[in-house]
């Protein structure tokens, strides 16, 4: 295994463990979920597109564009990231729910668009494990980007000290 595989492999297990683990481990409290999700899709977009792309609204949208198909097209990053993460708040016009009779993974009700957090979640793992296969293949731009964005900002890793 080289350097790189080994930078790889922690990287995947973080990301899977830790931060997947975590919305996982929320499924049944949609807030939590959600804040969770944006946080993950915010992560994961940073280590697979260059660091020359600043626009962070852009590179998520495109992240999710790209892994989370079914829900490109909502603006979901660019409308909660701030409100959510920074304010704990949210747009009137959006929220979200893990009601399972609510079947689509969004909709638009009233004026109001909702979120279902567990098709989110659904598709965030089928995401990631294109974004992970992905990060295997030597030479890939994600696997180049990944590793470029690893030296400055690495994930989160358990360390037993």
């Amino acid at each position: 295994m080289t350097r790189e595989d080994k930078i790889i492999s922690e990287m995947i297990y973080s990301f899977k463990g830790y931060a997947l683990g975590d919305i996982k481990y929320n499924r049944k409290k949609p807030i939590a979920a959600f804040i969770l999700s944006i946080c993950f899709i915010d992560q994961l977009a940073s280590f697979r597109y260059p660091l020359s792309l600043i626009d962070l609204d852009l590179r998520c949208e495109s992240f999710i564009t790209e892994y989370l198909p079914r829900f490109k097209g909502i603006k979901m990053y660019s409308i909660f990231r701030k409100a959510v993460i920074h304010n704990y708040s949210g747009k009137r016009r959006f929220a979200v729910t893990n009601d399972r009779t609510f079947k689509k993974p969004h909709d638009t009700i009233k004026g109001k668009t909702i979120i279902n957090t567990n098709e989110l979640i659904k598709e965030l793992i089928k995401g990631f494990k294109k974004f992970e296969a992905e990060l295997l293949i030597n030479g890939s731009d994600s696997r180049i980007n990944a590793l470029k964005r690893e030296r400055k900002h690495p994930p989160f890793m358990y360390n037993n000290l």
